[in-house]
């Protein structure tokens, strides 16, 4: 599956921080690092596996599994597109 962020959510980054402002445009949301690095990635459209190579290379964690990470990233994002903070490329 490739996504991206979607254009009509606004977002900014403080130093290190992404926040971006949720779609109904009551709250900002304060993003950890993995949730930042995502949001950069997807800045184009990405896939799971290649946001998962780039979190695993980019905080040094090849320990952890391929398929756990692509786990995790495959959540985030899954929730990510119900918030409607990204779309899904078809």
């Amino acid at each position: 599956m490739k996504f991206t962020q979607n254009q009509e959510i606004y977002s900014y980054k403080i130093n290190d921080i992404w926040m971006i402002l949720e779609p109904n445009k009551k709250f900002i949301r304060k993003l950890n690092p993995t949730a930042g690095l995502i949001w950069e990635l997807a800045v184009k459209p990405v896939t799971i596996e290649i946001v998962a190579k780039n979190l695993q290379k980019h905080f040094k964690t090849p320990e952890l599994s391929a398929a756990g990470v692509v786990l995790d990233v495959t959540k985030l994002v899954k929730n990510y597109l119900k918030l409607g903070f990204f779309v899904e490329i078809k």
